[in-house]
């Protein structure tokens, strides 16, 4: 049985699913092959996201999302299988050890806090829905929990690398799980953008086809030329965007 996906929402500006939340987080969870890891999903409002990011990476503003990694590990290495009690998600406004005190004892994967207010107002600036930007963020905070950075260029490419294939995965199953059954509001992270999902299976096979187009693009720009991107941003510790 896989370890358990722990959600915690303290905002009230965006309406979630929690049970369409929690099966994104397992889908992406299965195509890392850490099934057998607890995840910790804080959904904050700005006023925390804000008050994490100051303390534990000195920056003094809101963002879309930090990911706390359970142990420090290199890219490629597995968690240690330290066994954590799973219960509430944070003590305050400040991530535990693990994903603690409860009755089941499963090893940890990390916390991935996403502050929704943020994220709302990204997405309605870019004109894109958070049904599918918030999966991007999941995705990039999953492989930070698994040691990957954007430190140096290299770590940049490889870290990209990594997201692009999981996200490919990602959104065939999500297509194939969609095109079995009748969608409710019940099927979707934000219900209030229902309306606007227009048959998810097909957006999702869609995105999919769009980014294995993109991949296969950047497999061959890579081989012809090593010019690395750029990353952005200055340093990370150990808790990262």
């Amino acid at each position: 049985m896989p370890a358990p996906i722990n959600v915690q929402n303290t905002q009230h500006v965006v309406r979630v699913c929690e049970r369409t939340l929690v099966d994104h987080v397992s889908i992406l969870r299965n195509i890392l092959g850490m099934d057998d890891y607890a995840v910790g999903i804080w959904l904050s409002t700005n006023p925390e996201i804000k008050q994490l990011n100051r303390e534990h990476r000195q920056v003094d503003k809101a963002t879309d999302v930090l990911s706390f990694p359970a142990a420090p590990i290199s890219p490629g290495e597995r968690p240690p299988l330290t066994p954590f009690a799973v219960g509430p998600l944070v003590d305050g406004l400040h991530p535990p050890k693990s994903v603690i005190r409860g009755q089941s004892v499963y090893p940890e994967l990390g916390e991935i806090v996403i502050s929704m207010p943020y994220v709302k107002r990204y997405c309605e600036k870019k004109d894109i829905l958070m049904e599918e930007h918030i999966p991007h963020l999941l995705n990039h905070s999953m492989w930070h929990l698994l040691g990957y950075d954007h430190e140096t260029d290299e770590d940049y490419e490889a870290m990209l690398a990594k997201e692009e294939e999981s996200m490919v995965e990602f959104w065939l199953r999500v297509a194939c799980i969609a095109q079995e059954k009748n969608l409710t509001e019940h099927d979707s992270i934000v219900p209030d953008e229902l309306a606007e999902k227009h048959a998810e299976f097909e957006r999702a096979a869609r995105i999919a086809e769009l980014k294995i187009h993109n991949l296969q693009a950047r497999e061959a720009t890579l081989a012809r030329t090593k010019s690395p991107h750029k990353s952005a941003g200055g340093r990370r510790k150990k808790i990262h965007r």
